[in-house]
This record gives structure tokens, C-alpha cells and sequence, in this order.
């Protein structure tokens, strides 16, 4: 656990993992996407778009970009519990979620 200086982090890192485990990992269990395929979309869409909107440079840019890596982090844990729930662990996941 996170210590006492860090409360922003652990409420963070709590609300991401209840995020991604209680909600929307169950809705991905029972679509048809890998869990690669789940990493694989992050990174083009969110992570990437994050990439661009930083690169503007502009204010309303660069909360939109915040936006992206909230949703990424969610797909980030999500994918992982998907993995999980389909034993369907592999070392390209690993690999491709690092």
C-alpha cells in the first residue's frame, strides 16, 4: 500500500482498478476482443492521441489529453482482467502491455 503521503495516489490507484474490474471489464468479457487487441486499440487511440493533443501545446489540448490517459489507465487494468478471466495470459501480452 501506498504510504500516508501519497492519499492522491492510492484514491487514484483505487478508483482506476474498481473502475476497470467492476464495470467495464465484465462488459469486455463477453465481446469478442483479445485482450492484445484491447492493448493494441489503447495504445493507437488514446495513447497516441494523448501524444498528438500534448503536441499542441494548448490549454483545452492538454485537458483533453488528461482525459485520454484516465481512459487509458482503465483500458490498461481492463485488458489485464480479461486476460485473467479467459486464462488467456501470454508472454506478447506481457510484452505488448509494457
Amino acid at each position: 500500500m501506498i504510504n500516508k503521503e501519497h492519499k492522491s495516489a492510492d484514491f487514484t490507484y483505487i478508483l482506476t482498478e474498481k473502475l476497470s474490474y467492476k464495470i467495464f471489464a465484465p462488459i469486455f468479457y463477453h465481446l469478442p476482443f483479445t485482450p492484445n487487441q484491447i492493448t493494441f486499440i489503447n495504445f493507437l487511440t488514446f495513447n497516441l492521441g494523448a501524444t498528438v493533443l500534448f503536441a499542441l501545446g494548448r490549454y483545452w489540448a492538454n485537458l483533453a489529453a488528461i482525459g485520454l490517459i484516465c481512459i487509458s489507465t482503465v483500458l490498461d487494468w481492463m485488458d489485464g482482467a480479461v486476460a485473467r478471466k479467459r486464462d488467456l495470459k501470454s508472454k506478447a501480452g506481457a510484452f505488448l502491455d509494457h
